[in-house]
């Protein structure tokens, strides 16, 4: 490895209980000693904040941001990401709080980002906690492809010490201070989900390299694609965001081919959660997909009393 960089190690909280624990303690017994824990939490219960309080106390590599107001995963991961930088790191590790880092993920994601020129983004291999089974060595990510299940444009074979790839999931994300910098974060509009696609397209087309390392090796629960069981929340935010995401880098000749992909994503996506009796799933994706259309943004509409206009195009 070259000069030791601080790596700020940001985590976003809510509602987490024992998985949010463990991901931070996970966080906090990293090999490499040149990192620090910020944690920021959207407003948990009581009891899940005072099991913050227990993780933080006596801890100086650990610093906590306590939100008043659940303001989503996004600007959540924006706040811990300015304080972290503010503390002199020069790469973020983001995390959501279902992610469980083995000891040396840091320091074997930050060996290989640094020996990359230009590498902006970095991600490991992520595996079912309770199964093992690999969910994710990086994605195709790219405009004409978003309407594609992400299941079927992760690739399937991996490269040592590293590859290339389009994307990576967002439970596990190292990214340069600098490239973070130039990008302005997470877009917060999007609130939650899909903002780790959007991040790794623009950080590309800037000219920042994507790479996954197959060594590293995190464990991660609650994954769910547009098959999976939805709650209300996510089908709303989902839906929408895809579109919402879709309006922002698809260029006009990419609707000819995506169009129609996103209409059979979707209504086949309908069909299962209403074959499964999921009917208020069913409503709040097409919720989703309405306000996508129409271009709003921000919370959803639990935590929101009218819809947002978004800044995307």
């Amino acid at each position: 490895m070259s000069e030791s960089e601080l790596v700020g190690i940001c985590v976003v909280t809510w509602n987490g209980g024992a998985l949010a624990v463990d991901c931070i303690r996970a966080a906090l017994a990293q090999s490499y000693h040149e990192s620090f824990v910020v944690v920021v939490d959207n407003h948990s219960s009581p009891s899940d904040r005072a099991a913050l309080r227990a993780c933080a106390k006596g801890n100086s590599h650990m610093h906590v941001v306590w939100n008043d107001t659940n303001r989503g995963f996004a600007a959540a991961a924006n706040q811990a990401a300015e304080v972290a930088l503010g503390r002199g790191a020069r790469w973020l590790l983001l995390l959501t709080q279902d992610t469980v880092l083995p000891a040396e993920a840091c320091q074997r994601l930050l060996e290989v980002a640094q020996a990359i020129p230009g590498l902006g983004i970095a991600g490991p291999t992520v595996v079912d906690q309770t199964t093992g089974r690999v969910l994710s060595v990086g994605e195709r990510v790219a405009p004409w492809l978003l309407a594609v299940p992400r299941s079927l444009v992760r690739y399937r074979f991996v490269r040592q010490p590293y590859r290339f790839v389009g994307g990576v999931v967002g439970c596990c994300m190292l990214v340069s201070g600098s490239c973070w910098r130039e990008l302005g974060g997470f877009r917060e509009e999007l609130f939650a989900y899909y903002e780790e696609v959007d991040l790794c397209l623009r950080a590309r087309k800037k000219g920042y390299k994507v790479a996954l390392v197959p060594s590293v090796r995190v464990a991660h629960r609650g994954w769910r694609g547009f098959a999976g069981s939805f709650t209300a929340v996510s089908a709303v935010l989902k839906s929408r965001n895809l579109v919402l995401v879709a309006r922002e880098h698809l260029r006009p000749w990419h609707w000819l081919l995506v169009g129609p992909a996103m209409i059979a994503l979707f209504i086949g996506s309908v069909l299962l959660h209403a074959a499964r009796g999921q009917w208020r799933v069913v409503q709040q994706m097409c919720h989703g997909l309405w306000l996508g259309v129409n271009g709003y943004s921000g919370p959803p509409p639990e935590l929101a009393s009218r819809p947002v206009p978004c800044a995307l195009p």
